[in-house]
């Protein structure tokens, strides 16, 4: 509790946005404690890269499983560091591409978030194919909230700051419209996210990308914005999202990030459309 209180004074955010992030992170850190839970996450995940030449995912022995113990097939591959400094330059590429569209699929069309992206919960074969570690910390994504939330991505892509400003509403990331400060605060933060998904082919990791320096200085900006929050759900969603960015930075992928954006978001935003009777 003193905690919460020191940090609800340093960082001037609501009492109730900074209750509802612990909760998330609560409820998460309880999760990593079942095994069973876990099991049933791996299969998911499993089921959805079947077929993924990229992607390998462990399989689980159900009958050398218990809620105390988690039995899985091993997965081929080296460390990351390991990888970096013995593997061609071609298999980084195969790899980080494979990584980043993984998280991207899984996030939009399997609307789940693998919660715990560190270098040590990823394997890579010489080749190139990623093996996915550590399936105790994954948050699930409601249609809606997804769906809105890959509408601010293609919003801020093409440029469209009012429907932006709209999205943010509806995943309750800007509590309010008409407050100058914080949507241009935002705006700028989402177009700083947006670079490697504008204009192209784009290098992770590469002379130009300083992204994450870009988003560093908006900080003391954002804390202080006050039509702006942190729904509960981008707690884990941008902790993965800046996991595997930090691991493509060393891979240095070269992709048309922002199409392959474009088409899960797509699907996922029709998707949302169709539960709801709506034409696109």
């Amino acid at each position: 509790l003193e905690f919460r209180r020191v940090l609800f004074r340093s960082l001037r955010r609501p009492k109730e946005e900074l209750d509802a992030i612990f909760a998330e992170i609560e409820a998460r850190l309880a999760e990593e404690l079942d095994y069973r839970q876990e099991a049933a996450n791996i299969e998911e995940f499993r089921r959805f890269f079947d077929g993924d030449p990229d992607i390998l995912v462990p399989r689980v022995y159900e009958g050398w499983s218990t809620a105390r113990v988690l039995t899985m097939g091993r997965v081929p591959g080296r460390p990351l560091p390991v990888f970096l400094a013995t593997g061609s330059t071609a298999a980084k590429e195969r790899a980080g591409v494979a990584l980043g569209t993984a998280f991207m699929r899984a996030q939009y069309l399997l609307r789940t978030i693998h919660g715990d992206p560190h270098p040590g919960n990823y394997l890579f074969t010489p080749d190139g194919r990623v093996g996915i570690l550590d399936f105790g910390c994954v948050r699930r994504l409601e249609l809606d909230w997804i769906a809105s939330y890959g509408e601010c991505g293609l919003a801020t892509r093409y440029e469209e700051r009012e429907r932006l400003m709209q999205a943010s509403m509806r995943i309750r990331a800007l509590t309010h419209r008409g407050d100058a400060e914080s949507e241009d605060v935002l705006w700028d933060l989402c177009r700083t996210i947006g670079i490697p998904f504008r204009g192209g082919p784009y290098t992770m990791g590469g002379p130009q990308d300083d992204v994450h320096e870009r988003i560093s200085e908006l900080v003391p900006r954002l804390m202080t914005a006050p039509a702006l929050r942190s729904p509960h759900e981008l707690v884990f969603l941008h902790r993965g999202l800046g996991g595997v960015y930090s691991i493509l930075k060393q891979l240095k992928p070269t992709a048309d990030w922002g199409g392959i954006f474009e088409d899960v978001a797509g699907r996922c935003m029709a998707e949302r459309d169709r539960a709801h009777g709506v034409a696109r």
